[in-house]
């Protein structure tokens, strides 16, 4: 029989989920082709969204979740604003994003 041990399941599991995870990085690269926000021309909430999901990278420093650059810089654009930083720090979050 084909015995899959739980080191065995949980990093298919991770490997799964990174892969997903790639692909739905890959729609936000795609969505800031030709813009720096993904609605309009200012940040909204779901710009903040982006950059608070990349930080979550680091709970599974195994997983090989790829973010594109147009992605990258979107994100960094958020994380220097005073606003994220103190919300950061209010919630006591070391935010560093995934190299």
């Amino acid at each position: 029989t084909n015995v899959v041990t739980h080191a065995e399941s949980r990093e298919l599991l991770i490997e799964h989920v990174a892969s997903r995870l790639t692909q739905l990085w890959n729609i936000v690269e795609e969505r800031l082709e030709h813009r720096d926000y993904i609605v309009g021309e200012e940040p909204t909430v779901i710009d903040y969204l982006l950059a608070v999901y990349a930080n979550w990278n680091h709970a599974v420093p195994e997983a090989k979740i790829e973010i594109g650059t147009r992605s990258r810089r979107l994100i960094e654009r958020i994380a220097a604003l005073p606003e994220f930083a103190r919300a950061m720090e209010r919630e006591g979050v070391n935010y560093r994003l995934a190299a």
